[in-house]
């Protein structure tokens, strides 16, 4: 029977010996309870001594292998009766420790005392001793013989922090024993990142959350991006931890929020961090013409830090040499830029203009415009312009030596006037001295050789006109006395100035030719000549005057 009742129990089995040892029965003395919880021996010897033992209990029962014996008496039957314990159950809890709500699918380790994993329903459902709770939060091990029991739970529910403290528990025949396991729910972190002084949110922008041992924290080795809302939010953590967010990297226009916020993770709670980020500035170099105010592109400015660093546009993006072109309005835009003191210097003005490389500081603030403006002078055009005294006959082939005020040369130095008797220099600074001085001429004028010189200005006509005086030619013809003109060749004639110097060559001897004549150019206007026969040709007399 069942033990404290009268509720047969089927399936139990027995041996029977006698008290030698030898089985009894037909069967190697082995008997089974039927349905009434009975099983019967015959055929037994009077005053034989009869011992029946359980070898295996009915299921759900505890084994009762104590033998017991009983002298067969003659022209009597005789009882034995026997009992069995119900085997024990254990039934194991799982709650939220906030709420005390069952818990579905938690997963437990149990094991006897000595390590051995402990199946349920006789064996049938685990091999390894791993029993997880159903939608009641329950696990229910039934079956189980007396013993010590050891119970971990391995897996705690998800979004649950694991209970890995472990509980043992001694339990008896026929006896429930039930260990409750509570799990405190993870909690989760929400970060939020805005514009400075806004609730405009920011999305994009990339985080590393840690714990206070710098590990990582979350599926991607703990880096987070905000989305449109500007927000992350970091799940399963567990109460108690300490957690670190960082700002990596910002969005574009923005500053970096480089200082991490630490908070501890409390149960029960969903906390929250803020971060902030400050517009980044801009800077804004407008190049005009110093003269009409109008906008000039092409020009070139280097941007450098206090620091002597290059300062790139948009995060770097656009130059690794700081330079920056002015377009089509005069305008360079530098966006994305830090706090810092930054100088600005043309270092390359626009054609026509002349370089401005006075540079300009300014200090950069965050989220706010700086405009630096620059302006450039035009470049003069300096005209010089050759031509016969008391005219405008222009004079082409003139040959020029141009130098500025302190003697260095002007583009190439030297200049031939071209067909309109000019000579244009282009890009000359307003203020420039220019020296212009006459060093050859050409044939049939005299050599003006007294220099000029003009400072250039803006808005002026910038010319220096030379004039040349024309050269005389003067023709000595001799003919034959008597003659209606007849040339006489051969004859020659000295001539000189008035200072008795030769003319013409270096002795100032010439000869006529076989028209009778003399010919010499590039006379000066106003020189005085003498001109004396000096030999004449053969069968003639000497005109001595």
């Amino acid at each position: 029977y069942a033990a404290g009742t009268t509720t047969p129990l089927r399936g139990a089995e027995y041996l029977v010996t006698d008290s030698t040892g030898a089985v009894l029965g037909a069967s190697n003395g082995v008997y089974v309870t039927d349905e009434n919880g009975r099983f019967v021996v015959t055929d037994l010897e009077p005053g034989v001594t009869v011992t029946v033992r359980e070898t295996k209990a009915p299921e759900g029962y505890v084994l009762d292998g104590m033998p017991r014996s009983i002298a067969i008496a003659s022209g009597e039957a005789q009882n034995l009766t026997l009992y069995n314990s119900p085997k024990g159950t254990l039934v194991l809890l799982k709650r939220d420790s906030l709420t005390d709500q069952p818990l579905a699918g938690a997963t437990f380790q149990v094991t006897m005392a000595d390590g051995q994993f402990v199946a349920t329903a006789e064996g049938q459902l685990s091999s390894n001793g791993l029993y997880t709770s159903d939608s009641a939060g329950e696990v229910r091990i039934t079956g189980l013989l007396p013993g010590v029991y050891v119970v971990r739970e391995t897996e705690a529910p998800a979004g649950y922090v694991l209970d890995n403290t472990q509980q043992t528990v001694e339990l008896l025949a026929d006896e429930t024993q039930t260990l409750t396991f509570r799990n405190a729910p993870t909690q989760k972190l929400e970060v939020y990142k805005y514009v400075t002084g806004t609730n405009t949110p920011l999305s994009g922008a990339e985080f590393l959350v840690t714990d206070s041992f710098g590990t990582s924290l979350g599926p991607d080795n703990g880096r987070f991006v905000t989305d449109a809302d500007g927000r992350f939010v970091v799940d399963s953590l567990t109460p108690g931890v300490t957690v670190t967010v960082r700002e990596t990297r910002t969005v574009d226009g923005y500053l970096l929020d480089a200082a991490p916020q630490s908070i501890g993770i409390r149960s029960g709670a969903v906390q929250s961090l803020t971060f902030y980020n400050s517009p980044r500035s801009a800077l804004q170099i407008l190049k005009k013409d110093a003269v009409t105010g109008q906008p000039l592109a092409g020009a070139v400015f280097q941007v450098m830090n206090s620091r002597g660093e290059y300062i790139a546009n948009n995060g770097g993006r656009l130059t690794s040499s700081g330079l920056y072109t002015s377009d089509a309005s005069g305008q360079i835009l530098l966006t994305g830029l830090e706090p810092a003191t930054l100088v600005v210097r043309e270092v390359q003005a626009p054609t026509g203009y002349v370089l401005d490389d006075i540079p300009q500081t300014v200090e950069i603030s965050a989220d706010e415009t700086q405009t630096l403006t620059f302006a450039d002078v035009p470049t003069q055009t300096v005209t010089i312009c050759k031509y016969a005294e008391g005219t405008t006959t222009p004079l082409q082939g003139v040959r020029f030596a141009v130098t500025d005020g302190g003697g260095a040369p002007i583009g190439a130095g030297e200049y031939v006037t071209n067909e309109a008797g000019e000579i244009v220099l282009s890009g000359i600074a307003p203020g420039t001295v220019i020296i212009a001085h006459e060093t050859q001429t050409i044939r049939g004028y005299a050599l003006n050789g007294t220099p000029k010189n003009l400072t250039v200005r803006v808005g002026a006509e910038n010319v220096l006109a030379f004039y040349d005086t024309p050269l005389s030619t003067l023709v000595v013809k001799k003919f034959i006395a008597g003659t209606d003109n007849e040339p006489l060749s051969g004859v020659g004639f000295r001539i000189t100035d008035g200072t008795g110097a030769a003319v013409g060559n270096t002795d100032g001897i010439h000869y006529t030719n076989d028209a009778g004549e003399i010919v010499i150019d590039g006379l000066e206007q106003g020189t005085t000549l003498t001109i004396r026969e000096v030999s004449t040709a053969d069968g003639f007399v000497l005109d001595g005057t």
